[in-house]
């Protein structure tokens, strides 16, 4: 007979708990509903989820999200379950470091100054009435931010806003209320971390990766070294490497960047071989660069040997204008790109060269 009790007791329990699946029906609104939001900082994505509840009438900050001061729980920092705030990379905020990873975000509300909590437990149901599910040992971080004061939001929203390339600011922002803090990302040491894995795999086979890589540091005058590293695995010493104009022209402005000026001149020259299968306006932007860092000499071998390999272009004669127009050859300058402007065949282009001789003729530069 106990066991038979037992039993009926068991069953009783697991027929109750069916018919509690059955009675939670998901087509029905949620009163504080489901929000995602996301942003790139550089190639860093950061998201939040977060359900938004309404003021409805009621007084929020001070009285439905009392100022605590933590005690005896931290507000959740929305509705139903954790607010979750996620970073791909290793981030900053207001300052502080913080991991990649998922956090579960509460606040300490209080007049003058906010404690936001950056906690590891990312998955709890939140902190409400009688679910305390906040544990302060989980704290990855806590900072202080400054309330500000907005006009009325009926809706609690997270915005993010303010973007820079680095930083971008997260707002809580409810009835008259709004709770920002600053996220920064360290975007070029990420995106150089990245890339070194990326190069570990398929596109590390091929020459393209390795100069893509060595540009980024060009683009950024970032860790130049390290760039030259990759244009040189892009050269040769690789499955695939191989001197192209491309990845030569790429060495050529890291060196002149890192004012290695003669090394820059006799790659710069190695890239005249290259010339005949190079994009012009490539050549003709190279060849002003050098023209920039006082090496006028290579400058106009490089042009001079393009208008030999493209003398039917228009465009390799107008590298030759520029070079002129920028050393002071008004002459020189006017008669390359009025010859640029007889063969060339686009009408848009030629009209454009038309106003750049209209420069020239007025000692403007092109």
């Amino acid at each position: 007979m106990k066991y038979l009790v037992s039993l009926v007791f068991i069953v009783s329990c697991s027929f109750t708990a069916v018919i509690a699946q059955f009675r939670t029906l998901q087509s029905i609104p949620d009163l504080s509903p489901k929000c995602i939001i996301a942003q790139s900082v550089g190639i860093t994505q950061i998201k939040i989820e977060y359900y938004s509840p309404s003021v409805r009438g009621r007084k929020i900050f001070g009285g439905e999200v009392p100022y605590n001061e933590g005690k005896p729980f931290p507000w959740r920092a929305g509705a139903n379950e954790n607010t979750v705030i996620s970073f791909s990379d290793d981030v900053q905020v207001e300052g502080n470091a913080l991991k990649a990873g998922s956090y579960g975000i509460h606040m300490i509300p209080a007049e003058d100054e906010w404690v936001v909590i950056f906690s590891t437990n990312a998955t709890s149901f939140g902190n409400a009435g009688a679910f305390h599910m906040y544990n302060q040992a989980e704290d990855a971080l806590r900072v202080k931010v400054k309330p500000q004061e907005i006009e009325f939001q009926e809706t609690l929203n997270y915005d993010l806003m303010n973007r820079t390339d680095s930083t971008v600011q997260v707002a809580l922002r409810w009835e008259k209320t709004s709770i920002p803090f600053t996220i920064e990302v360290d975007v070029k040491n990420v995106v150089l971390a990245h890339l070194k894995a990326e190069l570990r795999g398929t596109a590390g086979l091929a020459w393209e990766g390795w100069n893509a890589a060595a540009q980024y540091c060009l683009r950024q005058n970032f860790e130049l070294e390290e760039g030259l590293q990759f244009v040189n695995r892009s050269i040769s010493g690789g499955w695939d490497a191989q001197p192209t104009f491309e990845n030569l022209a790429t060495k050529t402005q890291l060196l002149l960047k890192l004012e290695r000026k003669e090394e820059a001149a006799k790659v710069m020259a190695e890239t005249e071989k290259y010339l005949v299968v190079a994009n012009n306006w490539d050549v003709v932007n190279l060849a002003l660069i050098a023209h920039e860092f006082e090496l006028s000499d290579a400058c106009l071998d490089m042009l001079e040997s393009n208008l030999v390999n493209n003398k039917d272009f228009w465009g390799a004669h107008y590298g030759m204008a520029v070079f002129y127009n920028r050393t002071g050859d008004k002459k020189k300058a006017l008669k390359y790109a009025i010859t640029a402007k007889e063969i060339c065949e686009n009408d848009r282009a030629k009209n454009w060269i038309a106003g750049q001789i209209t420069k020239v003729e007025n000692g403007e530069n092109i």
